[in-house]
């Protein structure tokens, strides 16, 4: 699947499937820039190649059973739930100024309790993530049934006025806070 200067290969094995019109997965690919209202509308540059959880036929209900905090109860809602036991994504991402990251939740064994720190998060030894000049990829083997699974690359030569990565941002501001100290 591609969009844009990205094409992403996605191989999916599931255990158990019972088709619902509720809840189901996409495939997603996006090459651009997103806007983000929480820092005034700037744009960032992303890639993305993921599979994701949707309430629905609709592709704006994707990531919104989690993003807003509420959980659909899996079993009422399918049934027989939906298990991947195997999911490898790779992508020819851009590797020049930005930076490629694995992106893992699984869904929580009890949706309607208060969720534990760290429980939508899979074991990291369940995931194999690679990344070279050309390709990323992932590879994630679990028995649980997942929210979103993919890739995430953000391209900061994307960003307007910045062509900086936040790496080397993050650096600079290390190194400036301890002048003071070095002065003394």
């Amino acid at each position: 699947i591609c969009h844009g200067n990205l094409c992403c290969n996605f191989a999916l094995t599931v255990n158990n499937f019972a088709p619902s019109s509720s809840l189901q997965y996409k495939a997603v690919v996006f090459d651009g820039k997103r806007t983000a209202a929480a820092t005034k509308n700037a744009q960032y540059g992303l890639q993305v190649c993921g599979v994701v959880l949707c309430a629905n036929d609709s592709i704006a209900s994707c990531g919104s059973p989690a993003v807003n905090g509420i959980l659909p109860n899996y079993n009422v809602t399918l049934g027989t739930k939906v298990t991947f036991t195997n999911i490898s994504i790779d992508g020819n991402f851009i590797s020049d100024n930005a930076n490629p990251l694995p992106n893992v939740l699984i869904w929580p064994r009890n949706p309607s309790m208060p969720q534990v720190p760290g429980s939508f998060l899979i074991n990291t030894k369940d995931v194999k993530f690679t990344t070279n000049s050309s390709t990323s990829s992932i590879e994630v083997i679990t028995q649980n049934q997942i929210i979103t699974v993919g890739i995430q690359n953000r391209v900061f030569s994307r960003d307007p006025g910045n062509g900086a990565p936040m790496t080397h941002v993050s650096l600079f501001i290390v190194l400036l806070s301890a002048v003071p100290f070095l002065i003394r």
